[in-house]
């Protein structure tokens, strides 16, 4: 890995700049990354960094673009055959970016037996291994024939499995989609702000670039870039976007020319179906946005040269000596384990999701069969609650239960006098619940001493090993002491 000189010096070789009066670059720890420091106090709109296009590394920029362009292979999958082959050639242009760069990410797809054994019952270690199979047979479908094709270009020596793995392995925690031209990117300097958690709301006059996302007709689309299993369809959440496999990407923002009211509110009252149905969406589990500000925006723009660049542009005040973050999105504990390998300390994102299944099959043990399956009836009239598509049932930090999960409770559990009077749900949500909190002594002080080891831990292994059972005892923390909240907050409404 590149110390903090190295890099800054081909950063500056690339025409990549960034605004030393305000920001430093500077490693994190020995060994551990680096990290974006606000020099002085910088303001909202403040230019902090800006990256030629020219810079980045695409499946248009790579030298074997055309080899990518002719076999049809895009998206997450091009990216990181393009990743493999620059990273794995001593004449790339982007060696020293690559020389900055760890082995691989230390993602649970590498993570050793004792690691993922502390992952259980998270459904992460088996996101994990699923990764690691894909990305297995995305390799071996489609890079021994292209070495095969290309044998003076592409050798087999070089280009292998664990090469593969390695290049998903940063396409999977640092691309960014930047535009309908280049689509997924590794963005160099972009990709060292350091995660926070942050709501992701834009202001107006500003959208992200959908196209830099969507399919372009090479069935090489289909195939994963090496992470997650979703099947990545509909609409995705502001700020973030999804690949195809269900990856978020970091997004690139772009100007809308017809300024902040382009985009009318949707109307949430049409429904044009004949009997009412109440739809229950889950809102804002978070209550309040202080202290959850984004605090940069990725813009495409034009230098004074005409030549377009990237501008990482502050979007809130940050101030002098704080490290300067970034957002990959509104993700709990468990996507930033499954995708990043980290875990937040107090994340405000993380929840718990309860099975519909299970929930009816307690409503039915606890009421009977006859009197479960008439409230089944109720909900199923006057609501899609109870649908496996429709918006899941949970609980996050506080004791916050989503909507659609205290609408159900209300009438699942509601005494036989209580249900006989409601004509629909309005009648039924009487009220919320309270919160409640359960300390978990043991839980925190195993956590606190693996911090502290973190802390202490030397070289590359240790430093891993260690990060990696922090990562899994943050989550494994997390989803104890929502269901805890559950526990005391749902008692009102099912005792």
């Amino acid at each position: 890995m590149l110390g903090g000189r190295k890099l800054r010096t081909w950063l500056l070789e690339q025409g990549i700049e960034w605004d030393g009066d305000l920001v430093a670059i500077q490693a994190r720890l020995p060994g551990c990354g680096f990290g974006v420091w606000a020099r002085r106090d910088i303001s909202e709109g403040a230019v902090l960094c800006r990256v030629p296009k020219a810079a980045i590394l695409s499946r248009r920029t790579t030298r074997i673009a055309d080899v990518l362009e002719e076999a049809k292979i895009a998206g997450g999958l091009g990216l990181t055959v393009a990743c493999m082959y620059e990273a794995t050639s001593p004449n790339s242009p982007w060696r020293g970016y690559f020389e900055s760069l760890p082995a691989r990410e230390y993602l649970p797809m590498f993570w050793a037996e004792p690691e993922l054994a502390l992952l259980a019952g998270t459904g992460v270690a088996e996101r994990a291994q699923e990764d690691r199979e894909l990305a297995a047979e995305d390799f071996y479908a489609h890079v021994p024939a292209l070495c095969a094709q290309y044998p003076e270009r592409l050798p087999a020596a070089r280009l292998t499995l664990d090469a593969y793995l390695a290049a998903a392995s940063w396409v999977a925690s640092r691309a960014f989609g930047v535009d309908s031209h280049h689509g997924m990117s590794m963005v160099p300097l972009a990709d060292i702000f350091n995660h926070k958690a942050a709501v992701v709301a834009l202001a107006g006059g500003y959208s992200i670039e959908q196209a830099a996302y969507e399919h372009d007709g090479d069935s090489s689309e289909d195939s994963s870039d090496n992470e997650g299993s979703g099947d990545g369809q509909g609409e995705p959440a502001e700020g973030v976007t999804e690949t195809q496999n269900g990856r978020a990407i970091q997004p690139v923002l772009e100007h809308r020319s017809n300024g902040p009211d382009a985009l009318p509110a949707q109307d949430a009252g049409s429904d044009d179906r004949p009997r009412k149905r109440a739809r229950i969406t889950r809102g804002s589990l978070l209550g309040s946005a202080e202290g959850l500000q984004l605090e940069i925006g990725i813009v495409g723009a034009c230098n004074a040269a005409g030549k377009e660049v990237l501008e990482i542009v502050a979007a809130a005040p940050v101030a002098a000596g704080h490290e300067v973050h970034n957002t990959y999105g509104e993700l709990g504990n468990a996507e930033l384990v499954a995708k990043y390998g980290f875990a937040l300390r107090c994340n405000p994102f993380d929840a718990v999701h309860i099975g519909k299944a299970a929930l009816v099959d307690a409503a039915a043990a606890a009421l009977g069969a006859r009197a479960c399956r008439a409230r089944c009836r109720f909900l199923a009239h006057h609501s899609e609650l109870l649908e496996e598509d429709a918006e899941p049932f949970e609980v996050a930090p506080g004791a916050l239960l989503s909507a659609p999960l205290v609408a159900a409770l209300r009438v699942l559990f509601a005494d036989a006098a209580a249900f006989s009077a409601w004509s629909s749900l309005d009648d039924a949500l009487a009220g919320w619940p309270g919160s409640g909190t359960a300390p978990l002594p043991g839980a925190a002080a195993e956590l606190a001493a693996a911090e502290a080891a973190a802390a202490r831990a030397r070289g590359v292994a240790e430093r891993e090993a260690a990060g990696a059972r922090v990562a899994a005892l943050r989550l494994a923390a997390g989803k104890a002491r929502l269901l805890a909240d559950a526990l005391a907050a749902l008692r009102p409404l099912v005792c």
